[in-house]
């Protein structure tokens, strides 16, 4: 089934794609190829990519750590790379849950939580959890947990 979606490409990436153009292709042909060649290698092209001014994971990560994390000076920074620290975890197994995320991530990254009767699940439950839940909104690379709790 074929489905028609426009999409907003850079100039200089229109052009690309026109410059790529062979007699009777279409867009969707170039692209194609694209793509056909990127899968039969280990690593993508990064010539062909072209930046397109969108924020990278990381700096997604930063910006929520700044909107969403509790905390100020040291404090923050140290929840700052706990929150890098999940998504790196999370971008490395591919799916993980709330228990994943305290057992392996937590003891490195502590983050000020240390005190009360369970600070690996204030860590989770009062800064991880919601500002993970930012970052996936913000970014195609992380979905939300599903109903199992799974994030991926």
């Amino acid at each position: 089934m074929r489905m028609s979606i426009t999409i907003s490409v850079s100039d200089e990436v229109a052009n690309e794609l026109s410059e790529r153009k062979e007699q009777d292709d279409s867009h969707n042909d170039v692209i194609q190829r694209l793509l056909d060649d990127r899968q039969t290698t280990d690593e993508p092209d990064r010539d062909m990519v072209e930046d397109t001014g969108e924020a990278s994971l990381a700096d997604i990560v930063d910006t929520v750590a700044d909107d969403e994390l509790p905390g100020s000076g040291a404090k923050l920074e140290a929840r700052r790379e706990a929150l890098h620290a999940v998504v790196e975890y999370l971008q490395t197994e591919g799916t993980a849950s709330r228990a994943d995320f305290t057992e392996d991530v937590y003891p490195d990254h502590k983050a000020g939580y240390t005190n009360g009767e369970d600070p690996a699940y204030s860590w989770w439950s009062n800064a991880m959890c919601p500002a993970l839940g930012t970052v996936a909104e913000r970014s195609g690379d992380i979905q939300k947990a599903d109903t199992s709790g799974d994030w991926s």
